[in-house]
């Protein structure tokens, strides 16, 4: 039975275009997250101070 050698199972590094892909990806997900807890904590306020 052949076994693979070691220098053949060397682990592939993803290309730079996925990881920045990824990256942005976190980055939106996050900013508008933060956006929709601003607009929310706005309407709270605006709904406890009766303005």
């Amino acid at each position: 039975m052949n076994m693979p050698k070691s220098r053949d199972m060397q682990a592939k590094m993803p290309s730079p275009k996925v990881i920045l892909n990824a990256f942005w990806l976190v980055t939106v997900k996050l900013l508008n997250s933060y956006e929709e807890n601003i607009i929310v904590e706005r309407n709270l306020c605006r709904f406890y101070l009766g303005s």
